[in-house]
């Protein structure tokens, strides 16, 4: 029998690609060695993803089509806001502007990408579906590899990726793992398969066993509850049941309680301990961006700009020393964010989520697809501490395969509809 592969599904398998090389092939990759020439793995992956972008967008003459982007206003002041950041952090502290470009590389070509992959899943050279269902499978092979690398720590590592020091936590960070739960679900609310189930469950197994990440689970969790809630012919008992086990969950691993939890199925299982105290650092890194922000009006309205760690001079603005720790943007969420872009910068944040919002929303009354609505509620809950978008390549490249998802789903498709 032959096989037959169409050009619309190779496009489509390339997005999934993407997302694998994005996350350094499930993290199986040694990228501190993996060298192909001259070139890293970083360097590696970023040019075939722009390569093949590139080639697609000439391949389909997209200059030439013409489509409805609902959110490239968001998308092009994000970028903006990123060129202001390398400029702003030249003019402050004379960080050259290659190394304030340099950690934004990834961020700001990602979000171009977003014009040539919204023009090909309208043109219909990209299905989405296909796309979905890749991120599915890779989704929970994903876990199956980091879960047994957790089981197998003391014997073997096959995973190369930071781990915490006393506990056994991989710092993956993985869009494929946290986005299956969220499909899932939404294909069990939609067709009342309870096999989807199994995605929510691996997803879960994700957050207890592999990222052991309070508020991602919290965030997850609240996802969840919203998607369940708002799901047809739900009656107030159901209602009522899903609040209070809600409320439970989010108040437990809040708790002094969960943290003794977590501290003996540490000591039971893997003879370590927990203990470092991560909020007291974030606070130190909080009034620090404050403060900055506030030496001048341009400063509170631009920012202080993009610092690279490696310029000397910003080890003493956003990477000081606290005790044995270091400040970071990783681990500040939101407030790091307007750290580096200012109030212009919450206020492109706070309408693009607006937008995000609108949008899922409409998609669930609409389309009766609940997904989209509740990963954003989970990424709002996130920006307190967490800006995955931001600063990891698979979840930037997942927010712009949210938006072109859903912008298909409300114009393309209803369009043909009409």
């Amino acid at each position: 029998m032959e096989i037959k592969v169409g050009t619309k599904s190779l496009n489509s398998y390339f997005i999934i690609f993407v997302f694998v090389l994005m996350e350094h092939c499930f993290y199986l990759i040694n990228t501190d060695t993996f060298r192909i020439i001259f070139l890293n793995y970083a360097m590696t992956w970023f040019l075939l993803f722009m390569a093949g972008i590139v080639l697609l967008y000439i391949r389909y003459r997209l200059n030439r089509k013409s489509v409805r982007m609902y959110f490239s206003s968001d998308v092009s002041a994000l970028i903006v806001l990123a060129i202001i950041s390398i400029v702003q952090c030249n003019f402050l502290i004379g960080q050259p502007l290659s190394m304030g470009f340099a950690p934004q590389r990834n961020y700001i070509f990602i979000l171009v990408s977003y014009f040539t992959i919204r023009k090909l899943i309208a043109l219909d050279k990209i299905d989405i579906n296909t796309v979905v269902n890749g991120l599915l499978f890779c989704g929970v092979l994903s876990v199956i590899i980091y879960w047994l690398q957790v089981n197998l720590i003391d014997y073997v590592q096959f995973v190369h990726v930071y781990k915490a020091a006393r506990v056994t936590r991989l710092y993956v960070d993985s869009f494929m793992c946290v986005i299956i739960g969220f499909l899932g679900l939404s294909k069990y609310l939609e067709e009342n398969n309870k096999k989807y189930l199994f995605f929510v469950a691996i997803e879960l197994v994700y957050e207890l066993i592999i990222g052991q990440s309070r508020l991602e689970l919290a965030s997850v969790v609240l996802g969840y509850a919203v998607m369940i809630l708002l799901m047809k012919r739900l009656s107030f008992r159901k209602i009522c049941m899903i609040l209070i086990g809600v409320i439970a969950v989010v108040v437990f691993i809040n708790s002094a309680f969960f943290e003794r939890f977590n501290e003996a199925l540490q000591m039971q299982f893997y003879n370590t301990t927990t203990g470092i105290d991560t909020m007291a650092i974030r606070k130190v890194a909080r009034d620090e961006f404050v403060r900055q922000l506030k030496q001048s009006p341009a400063t509170l309205i631009f920012g202080c700009g993009y610092p690279n760690i490696g310029y000397s001079g910003t080890a003493s603005t956003a990477y000081i020393a606290v005790g044995n720790e270091r400040i970071g943007l990783v681990d500040n969420g939101i407030f790091a964010f307007v750290y580096v872009y200012g109030l212009l910068g919450a206020s492109v944040v706070i309408k693009w989520f607006y937008k995000l919002y609108k949008s899922a929303w409409k998609l669930y009354k609409i389309k009766n697809i609940y997904w989209p609505l509740g990963f954003v509620i989970s990424l709002t809950i996130l920006l307190y501490n967490i800006t995955f978008w931001w600063n990891k390549p698979s979840w930037t490249l997942g927010m712009v395969f949210l938006m072109c998802y859903m912008e298909h789903k409300l114009n393309d498709e209803l369009d043909e509809e009409k």
